[in-house]
């Protein structure tokens, strides 16, 4: 984007636009209920992970009357039906990342894109890269195959291995969002552009049209008798209103307006359909995501006005919450060794094998995690601010 249209977008959300509505919340408690969000979401992830070390699976084969397998699960299974939703954990990551990139830009005196760029990028890449090399010596102890790792790296190392089915999960199931994240960035000052012209709910519905017609697009090419094309399927185009209608909802709180005037209910209606969606046909599994994003918009905006909720758990979970990133990506990497290291998967039943794998994990990924974000992530970050150019954004 050309200087002189940056400066053009900010100048339009000057006074009143930047004056801040007297009924949010405040700074250190904004922050806190993000947190705790993070939190819950990063949670939500290693409980579905989990699941696949002790029972061999993530979810169900089946959905509903219309797809049935004959490898039906541990009864024990059923019991922990719940965390095989954990996969929705990323879509609140998502509408998250939409509302803080989005509120930053409100607050910010100026915006410049090169600024942008270079802040998310300090934000961004030393944690993950940190956590790629680490993965990568994993997986070249597991296969010796230098060939491989080399595609492999090529594609995670610039952010692209979400475009092709062999890289998509190829160095660590995690990293599939950390490409689509970092794809969302590059196309942010695009939504600009389009807001400044159309206005912010203009944005969203005209995102909205470029998701349902790359979903139609999916429709009409996939071969429902084949597996399904993970890099088609959560393709950014497909994903894009998830990541937008986080920016919506931060540009609505800042003006003080609400996106939802009632909490329960909706929610209530989602999860149901959720719920329907996920389990009920093939076809409407694949829009899970999406609703599982408004579930997610649902959440964060009742965080930002209802009371705190969690009692004794949120302290925990916020800051869990805070290291949620350095925790999103080494979890994958660490739970298989930390169950074999601590015999858990030695402890019967396995619902025990479960809730012991679950706490151990937790713990020490958590405490690594937290060390992580003291010593890489923080000090990366006031890399990407130390240059005076770069507090532009």
């Amino acid at each position: 984007m050309p200087p002189d249209t940056a400066a053009s977008i900010n100048s339009q959300v000057t006074a009143p636009d930047r004056a801040a509505h007297p009924a949010q919340l405040d700074k250190s408690s904004r922050y806190a209920q993000l947190d705790l969000l993070r939190g819950i979401a990063i949670l939500s992830v290693l409980l579905l992970h989990c699941l696949q070390q002790v029972f061999q699976r993530q979810a169900l084969d089946w959905h509903g009357l219309w797809r049935t397998t004959a490898t039906e699960p541990r009864l024990s299974f059923y019991a922990f039906y719940p965390a095989t939703f954990g996969w929705a954990g990323v879509s609140l990551f998502y509408v998250l990342s939409g509302f803080v990139i989005h509120g930053t830009f409100f607050r910010a005196k100026e915006f410049s894109v090169a600024a942008f760029y270079w802040r998310r990028f300090w934000r961004i890449y030393p944690p993950y890269l940190l956590a790629l090399i680490f993965c990568s010596a994993l997986l070249w102890h597991r296969e010796h195959n230098l060939t491989d790792l080399s595609k492999q790296l090529f594609m995670h190392l610039f952010l692209i291995h979400n475009f092709r089915a062999w890289s998509y999960f190829g160095i660590s199931p995690p990293f599939w969002s950390l490409a689509t994240e970092m794809q969302f960035y590059l196309l942010y000052p695009l939504l600009l552009l389009v807001r400044w012209r159309i206005g912010i709910k203009g944005t969203l519905l005209a995102v909205l049209g470029v998701s349902v017609t790359s979903r139609a697009v999916c429709y009409a090419v996939t071969d429902w008798t084949q597996p399904i094309s993970i890099p088609l399927w959560y393709n950014v185009l497909n994903v894009w209103f998830d990541w937008t209608l986080g920016m919506y909802i931060a540009e609505q709180f800042h003006f003080g307006k609400r996106v939802f005037t009632r909490f329960r209910g909706p929610l209530v209606a989602l999860l149901i359909g959720l719920l329907f969606v996920f389990d009920l046909y093939l076809k409407t599994t694949m829009l899970c995501f999406t609703v599982a994003t408004l579930i997610s918009a649902v959440l964060l905006e009742s965080a930002l006005y209802a009371r705190p909720l969690f009692g004794p758990l949120r302290p925990f979970l916020t800051s869990l919450g805070l290291c949620s990133y350095s925790f999103y990506l080494w979890h994958a990497a660490l739970i298989k060794p930390i169950a074999q290291r601590t015999h858990v998967l030695s402890l019967q039943p396995s619902a025990v094998q479960y809730f012991a794998l679950v706490m151990v994990s937790l713990l020490s990924i958590y405490a690594l995690s937290y060390f992580l974000y003291v010593t890489v992530e923080k000090p990366a970050q006031r890399v990407g601010k130390w240059m005076p150019w770069a507090r532009k954004a």
